[in-house]
């Protein structure tokens, strides 16, 4: 069982998985799947769970820049004004 500042959306291929942080200071999201409609629903969906939405994040958090790991960080960004740390 995770602790309740971690929660984890465990994808199917070809989608990375996603995982939600949070912390004092608000969460932050480590990866946000491949930015197709599907995919951003599914974190839409994912985050509403927790009781968040994306304009909630307080960063985003990209490992690489594959696209099923970060193909939806322009959307939150331009759309949300979520700030993206790009790996």
């Amino acid at each position: 069982m995770l602790p309740d500042w971690l929660a984890l959306d465990l994808r199917p291929g070809p989608s990375a998985n996603v995982v939600l942080v949070r912390g004092p200071d608000g969460a932050l999201l480590v990866d946000c799947g491949a930015g197709t409609r599907a995919s951003d629903a599914r974190l839409d969906a994912f985050l509403a769970g927790h009781g968040l939405t994306p304009a909630d994040l307080a960063l985003l958090v990209t490992t690489h820049w594959h696209a099923d790991h970060a193909g939806g960080a322009a959307r939150l960004q331009r759309e949300h004004g979520v700030p993206v740390a790009a790996g």
